[in-house]
């Protein structure tokens, strides 16, 4: 795997502006009072977007210092972890000084094969009260972003990986399944992304 390969952030012409609308969408939900665990965090840039005094950790399967990017904290606020391994979420869970108030899934949820399974166990990290907030395209988009891909105005490397694009009604329903609430969502990017918010009531399982 090559570094560009490996940091599908800036892999594409367009792919750090789309990424930039991202984290400002999922930003300015977060306040600095905020715990963020930002899974399959890249170089960390949800960092530069967020109130200083807001905790921010970042959980990536590419070591710190190879993503390709400048890090907006040190090497001690990251964790190099495969999100899909089993023994990820105790990790992250010893790892962490305290439950996160918030966890981050952005442009995630569409590379993994079992979403709604993977929320589910995250979501146990979570403090009460806690929200986790991701973005994903939507599924009007698929055609298009794969044909900007291979122009490589959007990331190749990116598409290659994607399983299935989720709609509001899989969303909603990865929610029900873990019982969480989908308390937020809506549409940006002219309708092509989406963001969605799903609120715990639970006190955290794996802390």
């Amino acid at each position: 795997m090559t570094s560009e390969q490996s940091n599908q952030e800036v892999q594409g012409l367009l792919s750090p502006y789309i990424r930039n609308q991202r984290l400002r969408q999922v930003a300015s939900l977060i306040g600095e009072n905020d715990v963020v665990l930002d899974l399959a965090c890249g170089g960390g840039y949800l960092g530069k977007f967020l109130p200083e005094q807001t905790e921010y950790f970042g959980v990536d399967r590419i070591p710190f210092g190879s993503r390709g990017c400048a890090e907006t904290k040190d090497a001690a606020h990251f964790l190099t972890v495969d999100l899909l391994d089993d023994d990820a979420p105790r990790q992250i869970s010893e790892w962490l000084p305290k439950p996160p108030t918030c966890i981050t899934m952005i442009a995630f949820l569409e590379h993994i094969t079992e979403p709604a399974a993977f929320v589910e166990t995250f979501s146990k990290l979570l403090a009460s009260g806690g929200r986790i907030i991701g973005t994903t395209p939507h599924p009007v988009g698929r055609k298009l972003h794969d044909f900007l891909s291979k122009i490589r105005i959007c990331s190749p490397d990116g598409a290659d990986e994607h399983e299935e694009f989720l709609g509001k009604s899989a969303l909603n329903q990865i929610s029900a399944s873990s019982e969480l609430k989908m308390s937020d969502y809506k549409r940006f990017l002219f309708g092509l992304n989406q963001l969605f918010v799903y609120t715990a009531d639970h006190e955290p399982v794996l802390a």
